[in-house]
């Protein structure tokens, strides 16, 4: 069945939307757009938690962030390929490519977020070349999918950066949103929760400078743009502007406190 939403944001595990656009779409949200987030894959290899945790906790951070709509495409965590379906157009095959291309004709969005190609994990790079794909393939008539939804255009692909410091195209003030993203992280106890007394493994979520490191990133970035808290895009085409002195007005980098050539 299909759903408009204003905006859908794809991540590779739970918990990644919200690391790295979480408050991009609390903010959203507030101003009325109707945002969704789809996951790839479970996060059943994470060192923490199991994939029945990770989805009662990324019900509740979706709560926190006010999504209309999450779903998860069950692609095997560690195993997305960019490259599925390249030789399977038939609607009969259910490949990664033909699962992420339903989910963007079902809801329709206007605007699609998708990891930044730089990547610690591979995962990350993999999803954000796959989700780049299906963009494109469903707005494709002759491209089909089982379950008969016609094709969508998205009007805008936006990169979000991951554990990847780059020049943003532009960075969006988060400044409101902040802590409610915080609470959206929080959400997931199972992956966030330091191990205590040498009980379990650390990793690099569950380091107890998880949720400083956020804020600092985001402080970071925000400071580009003279506000609290910031997050950053990328956008590959040319962003078009009609009215730049309204544009430029209501969007002063006047306080802003870093060189935006910094990076």
């Amino acid at each position: 069945m299909s759903m408009i939403v204003d905006v859908a944001a794809f991540a590779p595990h739970p918990d990644d939307v919200e690391l790295f656009c979480g408050g991009t779409l609390i903010t959203l949200a507030d101003k009325g757009y109707k945002t969704a987030v789809i996951d790839c894959t479970e996060g059943e290899l994470a060192t923490s938690g199991t994939p029945e945790t990770r989805a009662v906790e990324a019900a509740n951070a979706s709560a926190e962030m006010g999504l209309v709509h999450r779903e998860n495409l069950k692609i095997p965590d560690g195993k997305i390929n960019p490259l599925s379906g390249a030789d399977e157009l038939d609607s009969s095959k259910d490949t990664q490519l033909h699962r992420a291309v339903s989910a963007i004709r079902r809801l329709q969005p206007k605007i699609v977020m998708i990891p930044h190609q730089e990547g610690r994990h591979p995962d990350h790079s993999a999803a954000s070349t796959l989700i780049e794909r299906a963009v494109f393939f469903a707005g494709l008539k002759q491209f089909k999918t089982d379950d008969g939804v016609e094709r969508h255009v998205p009007t805008q692909l936006l990169y979000y950066f991951m554990r990847f410091c780059g020049k943003p195209s532009f960075v969006v003030d988060t400044s409101s949103a902040h802590q409610r993203k915080v609470s959206a992280i929080s959400a997931y106890k199972s992956q966030i929760t330091p191990p205590k007394n040498g009980a379990g493994s650390e990793t690099l979520i569950n380091s107890p400078r998880t949720i400083s490191t956020i804020d600092a990133r985001d402080q970071f970035y925000g400071a580009m743009i003279g506000v609290e808290y910031g997050e950053p895009f990328v956008i590959k085409n040319c962003l078009a502007i009609s009215d730049p002195v309204g544009h430029f007005n209501q969007n002063s980098t006047a306080k802003a406190l870093l060189f935006p050539g910094a990076l």
